[in-house]
């Protein structure tokens, strides 16, 4: 026993000299209606939406022509712009001041992209093709396209025009006759 206490017990000035806070006269969390404890498990609802969008899709409107050409007597190339113009190398630098078919005149390829308004989307075109006719088939390559490096937005109705161009390179003394091929448009929602 020490001094007149029992060990173990501590008067209302021993509690304040052990610094034990008071509050409004009630020892905090001892005081019946005081905070309880935190419990081990909570809940809440998420939300969860999705959006569905318009697909993307690609049409040609006019088909890639290089017009006519006189058959060259050396091998040279044709740059078909996505403008439409055509400007001539090689020995094809004579070949293209012939009077055009209004029928099939130079022109670049054209499509129309349609999707979701104000989507980001990107536009693959081959390396090369290869035209075949009459003769020997010709390659077209080095392929381009009106937008900003193959990335290009729908405008607010979901609308965009896409031009290729490309470069048809022609054999010395090329087989006269129509030449013809195929080539891919893929176009990506980003």
């Amino acid at each position: 026993m020490i001094g007149n206490r029992k060990p173990g017990r501590r008067t209302w000035s021993g509690w304040a000299a052990a610094g034990l806070v008071w509050s409004s006269g009630i020892v905090l969390g001892l005081a019946p209606g005081s905070a309880q404890a935190a419990p081990n498990k909570v809940t809440v609802s998420g939300t969860a939406a999705g959006t569905v969008v318009a697909p993307i899709s690609v049409r040609q409107i006019n088909g890639m022509s290089f017009g006519q050409f006189v058959q060259p007597a050396s091998a040279g190339a044709l740059v078909l712009t996505t403008d439409g113009t055509l400007t001539a190398s090689g020995g094809m630098g004579a070949q293209t001041t012939i009077a055009q078919n209004s029928a099939n005149p130079p022109r670049a390829g054209q499509f129309a992209v349609d999707g979701d308004a104000g989507r980001l989307f990107y536009v693959t075109l081959p390396s090369s093709i290869t035209l075949t006719g009459n003769g020997a088939s010709m390659t077209v390559s080095n392929f381009t396209q009106s937008t900003f490096f193959g990335f290009a937005w729908t405008d607010s109705d979901g609308e965009f025009t896409l031009n290729v161009g490309a470069q048809l390179n022609v054999n010395a003394r090329q087989a006269v006759g129509t030449y013809r091929g195929t080539y891919a448009v893929t176009v990506t929602y980003l």
